[in-house]
């Protein structure tokens, strides 16, 4: 104010009136004006009135108000307006209190930039004190200083806009499989609605703290990439995948590992039980020279063979096509799922599965002529028998390491 107070406004009582007639009033449009007068006949008594004016909307923020006098100005909507006014020689002086309660309170509003009562209380019931800080959390649509002050600190200001620029994440993979968890994540369709729906940016920040994410970089990252929760995105993350569409399958096929997931896409495994039989089946086949695959995998279901167990040629070949049909593509006969019946489906190897054993003279070759096979059992030739011994004892080293391969 650029006005020197000598009025001490504790000693002055204010008192509500309903409405005033028949008395001559000087109405000042200043505050600075107002003070000057305080100042000079320092009243004792300061009435307020509060009252409504009636308002009638003209367009989308202006509004047209009628005083008593029926003289008409145009204002910013304001439910509530206040007036005060104080006797001095049988002349009422009056000022429009614009919705403060107390003289003081409007000296420290306008001081501080609010023109309007209803948003200095506002702002103090908030925890503001200065109006451009309440101003702009009121814009941005912030419940609280705290909301608005931690908005700022993690990374929200200028969020709303930001966020436009931002597109989400594609990540491709066969749409028979992210067909089953569509639900589970969101989509590029469900991220532009998502966009659509965030008015200001208190919408994205209140948004993205409900689903438990520390800063909008996060909030960011999560959403782009269709997590739909930050414990989901952290989870995800921590375990090497960066996209929801790949943890949720990754998960769906038994992966808890990235690198494992891609490793086996690439190879089009389909689960993390055939990948593990890929894994051992090629460890095998490197580290004792299996021609196949299929070599490699019939060697590890004979290491699985308690020792002393005996099985016929055709009932290890049958055990052997048992576990392939585990995770051998299985196709129609007749090219019709719906038509056909358990026994009239085909088996196909995955491209990563070489294959061997056609007829049961190829299995008995191996039998009879693979070195390791003969280090963990002998096959009768004449009685067609293979019966599982435990490794000799002599190389530990070794024993260990056909130990390791079991599966």
């Amino acid at each position: 104010m650029g006005i020197e107070l000598d009025t001490n406004f504790d000693n002055i009582e204010y008192i509500e009136i309903g409405d005033y007639f028949n008395v001559p009033i000087v109405k000042i449009s200043e505050l600075e004006t107002y003070l000057a007068l305080i100042n000079k006949f320092k009243p004792s008594l300061v009435y307020i009135n509060k009252h409504e004016y009636a308002i009638r909307k003209e367009d989308g923020t202006i509004y047209r108000i009628e005083d008593r006098s029926g003289y008409t100005t145009t204002y910013f909507l304001r439910k509530v307006f206040t007036e005060f006014l104080f006797f001095h020689e049988k002349i009422m002086y009056l000022l429009i209190g614009w919705g403060f309660n107390t003289i003081p309170d409007m000296i420290n509003g306008r001081s501080k930039g609010f023109k309007y009562g209803e948003a200095y209380y506002n702002a103090i019931n908030s925890g503001f004190s200065d109006f451009k800080e309440y101003e702009e959390s009121t814009n941005l649509g912030y419940k609280t200083k705290s909301d608005y002050e931690e908005s700022k600190k993690i990374g929200f200001r200028g969020c709303y806009k930001a966020l436009e620029a931002f597109n989400y994440v594609e990540y491709e993979i066969r749409y028979d499989l992210w067909n089953e968890i569509e639900e589970e994540f969101i989509g590029s369709y469900e991220f532009k609605i998502l966009k659509s729906g965030f008015k200001s940016e208190s919408d994205i920040y209140y948004y993205a703290i409900e689903l438990g994410y520390n800063d909008f970089k996060e909030f960011k990252n999560g959403i782009t990439k269709g997590f739909k929760n930050a414990k989901e995105y952290r989870n995800a993350i921590s375990k090497g995948f960066n996209h929801a569409i790949q943890y949720k399958i990754a998960l769906n096929s038994g992966f808890q590992n990235s690198d494992e997931f891609e490793e086996a896409r690439t190879l089009a495994i389909e689960s993390k039980e055939e990948y593990d039989i890929y894994r051992k089946c090629k460890h095998i086949k490197e580290e004792y020279g299996c021609e196949t695959t299929e070599e490699s995998h019939l060697f590890s279901i004979l290491l699985n063979l308690k020792t002393g167990k005996k099985l016929s040629l055709s009932k290890l070949l049958e055990n052997l096509q048992t576990e392939q049909n585990k995770f051998f593509r299985k196709e129609p006969r007749y090219g019709d799922f719906r038509r056909s019946r358990n026994n009239d489906y085909q088996y196909f190897p995955p491209d990563w599965y070489s294959k061997k054993f056609n007829e049961e003279y190829t299995l008995e070759e191996f039998l009879t002529k693979k070195e390791i096979v003969s280090s963990i059992g002998d096959y009768d030739v004449e009685g067609g028998i293979f019966e599982r011994k435990a490794p000799p004892a002599k190389k530990k080293g070794k024993n260990e390491r056909f130990k390791s391969l079991e599966i």
